[in-house]
């Protein structure tokens, strides 16, 4: 688990279930626990993960979850598949 910062200030524990990057490194999705113990999904045009040197602290500093809320990983899955679908990556799951 980590702690960020909201757009309000409050520390936030981030729960990542899973991290999917696209073939190519561009994009980061991770599929999140909630309080309430749904799922969110945080994504991230990281420009290469190779080459991306944000602290993993820091990922989530200050950003907000992808609009939706599922009720499984498998749910979360589908919609980070179409995600990375649209912007023309795929998925290493």
């Amino acid at each position: 688990m980590k702690v960020a910062s909201s757009y309000w200030g409050e520390p936030v524990v981030i729960d990542e279930v899973e991290v999917h990057v696209s073939e190519d490194g561009d994009y980061r999705a991770a599929i999140v626990r909630r309080a309430d113990g749904l799922f969110c999904i945080y994504t991230r045009l990281i420009g290469g993960w190779h080459t991306d040197e944000t602290p993993v602290a820091l990922v989530y500093e200050d950003c907000e979850p992808a609009v939706g809320i599922y009720g499984t990983v498998e749910d979360a899955r589908r919609e980070v598949r179409s995600y990375l679908d649209t912007h023309g990556a795929k998925a290493r799951l």
